[in-house]
């Protein structure tokens, strides 16, 4: 039997190219304007740049069993799954541009979040607005 989850799930427009986007997102030295949003505490150790990496974590994500991040049809893409026992976690961050008018969406797929969606939904939020801050600062 499936347990009841759900998925944090959403778009954000940024004025600014894609390029600056995945950069916010990827590059270490973003991370400590990211990390505050979703470490309050501080508990999560610092990531290492073996691979492509997003400025994210989830505490209750568990070991990363897959990842993959980088050019996917044009776009930008990253996505980390997790297993925790029984329970599996996704992230998935994709980042299109729309050459007209310069500007990008991220996508954001996170989840399942079994007993904190609305908590994890407004840090996601949070992060989300702050990579927007960024991108469009550079």
């Amino acid at each position: 039997m499936l347990s009841s989850s759900r998925f944090v799930s959403f778009d954000i427009k940024i004025n600014a190219a894609k390029s600056k986007v995945w950069d916010v997102l990827t590059k270490t030295e973003y991370s400590q304007a990211l990390k505050p949003i979703f470490d309050k505490d501080d508990t999560f150790m610092p990531r290492r740049d073996d691979g492509v990496k997003v400025n994210f974590a989830y505490a209750k994500g568990g070991p990363i069993t897959g990842e993959l991040g980088g050019e996917l049809f044009g776009n930008q893409y990253i996505q980390i799954d997790c297993e925790h026992g029984d329970y599996q976690y996704v992230q998935k961050f994709l980042v299109w541009e729309d050459d007209k008018t310069n500007t990008s969406k991220l996508q954001i797929v996170c989840g399942p979040y079994l007993d904190d969606f609305e908590e994890q939904k407004a840090i996601l939020n949070n992060w989300a607005q702050k990579i927007k801050e960024l991108s469009e600062k550079m």
